[in-house]
């Protein structure tokens, strides 16, 4: 628990420098959010008097510290464009992308995980140069032209699958699936490669271990070798490309939100940024910036869970 304790109290710094760069960077962009509100038409006095009214006329650092005080106590501010509570905005569209996320990464860990120890166990071997070559193959596609070829076959020519819009959850669960499923498969596959090429190089490394010659000379199956010895060792680098893909996954979601017209966090970032809505970008910022160190601080436990020597 000292440990965990630790790891939460040197993440705060990290996630309080990302809202301070964040909001200095938002304040740099050219354009008035209060003409943005009352129009290009509005008289010179009402704009002031708006950007009096709003504090947007105090120094960054005060009005940065003044949301930041306030975002301690919950209240992310009420968007200049919109009017709409920012946690209540970020709210709507957090259960969406949270969604799309882990079908994503639970994908690519489906697809990752037995190809993985598939070509690091028959490496050097037909199967093994095919798996590499296919993980090349998508590498080298951006994820917005797998997205549209994957609308393009599954939506458009064979119609299985919507090509754009979201089902609630909560109103069809299965129409749900259904709506997600292209915009996961399109971020799980761009994910897949660098786990699968991870867990490969621990599966070889892991059978040319001293520890695996022993089993193997017990005369123990090598199914039983391979995954009761060599698979547990062999997962401690493929959880760490876990954490650090926490940021692929919500740059995937930036575009394929955008793509197959999810209103997720993603797209509200998106738009946000186009209308300079800067408390909803500041939220959403700060909401990813939570996420990600909250998703490293689960890899570091889960380092514990499958290595014991770490816990000591």
């Amino acid at each position: 628990m000292r440990r965990v304790a630790w790891k939460a109290l040197y993440m705060i710094p990290v996630a309080l420098t990302v809202t301070l760069v964040t909001y200095l960077l938002l304040n740099l962009l050219p354009g008035d959010v209060t003409a943005l509100m009352l129009g290009d038409e509005a008289p010179k006095a009402a704009i002031e008097q708006t950007r009096q009214a709003l504090h947007l006329d105090d120094p960054v650092l005060l009005r940065y510290g003044r949301w930041l005080l306030a975002a301690l106590g919950g209240d992310l501010g009420r968007s200049y464009i919109t009017g709409q509570q920012v946690a209540e905005a970020l709210g709507e569209r957090f259960m969406v992308s949270c969604q799309l996320m882990l079908m994503a990464q639970g994908l690519a860990l489906l697809l990752a995980v037995p190809t993985g120890i598939l070509a690091g166990y028959r490496a050097g071997r037909p199967i093994d140069r095919l798996l590499t070559g296919a993980a090349f193959g998508i590498v080298s596609l951006p994820i917005f032209v797998q997205s549209m070829l994957l609308m393009i076959v599954f939506a458009v020519v064979l119609r299985w699958l919507p090509s754009t819009g979201y089902v609630e959850f909560g109103d069809d669960p299965w129409g749900s699936l259904r709506s997600l499923v292209l915009p996961a498969v399109a971020i799980g596959l761009a994910e897949w490669p660098a786990l699968m090429r991870v867990l490969r190089s621990d599966i070889i490394a892991t059978l040319q271990e001293d520890f695996i010659l022993l089993a193997r000379s017990k005369g123990l199956p090598p199914g039983h070798v391979l995954f009761r010895h060599a698979l547990r060792p062999s997962c401690l680098s493929i959880v760490t490309v876990i954490g650090l893909q926490i940021a692929g996954l919500i740059n995937g979601a930036l575009i394929v939100e955008t793509i197959f017209a999810l209103p997720g966090l993603g797209r509200l970032l998106v738009e946000a940024v186009h209308a300079r809505d800067l408390l909803i970008v500041q939220g959403a910022v700060t909401l990813i910036a939570v996420i990600y160190v909250v998703a490293n601080l689960g890899v570091d436990l889960l380092y514990a869970a499958i290595d014991p020597r770490i816990r000591r």
